[in-house]
């Protein structure tokens, strides 16, 4: 992997928010074959503990709502209000799925 895909903001293309490598078609086979080896235990870890998990990332989600707003602004170009009220959204989005 030699490659790096350089990503920038559409709305300034100066903001560079980061660097990624270009994975070729060993990495990723390299990753599905680990994502295969890890569903075995996250199905096996039962409803309570996957729930358990669900909940703590829409907490943090909660918690870091106007970081989240601010960096899918710049990714994606998104006006700021539109990108505060879709990252304020996604916690109650995990909190639906799982009732």
């Amino acid at each position: 992997m030699s490659d790096v895909l350089r990503s920038v903001s559409p709305a300034d293309p100066t903001d560079e928010l980061g660097s990624f490598a270009v994975a070729d078609q060993a990495a990723v086979h390299r990753a599905v074959e680990r994502a295969r080896a890890a569903f075995p235990a996250w199905r096996d870890a039962g409803l309570a503990s996957r729930e358990k998990v669900l909940r703590r990332f829409a907490a943090v989600v909660k918690d870091r709502c106007e970081e989240l707003a601010h960096l899918l602004s710049r990714e994606v170009g998104k006006a700021l209000w539109d990108a505060r009220a879709e990252a304020a959204l996604l916690p109650s989005k995990v909190e639906v799925t799982l009732s």
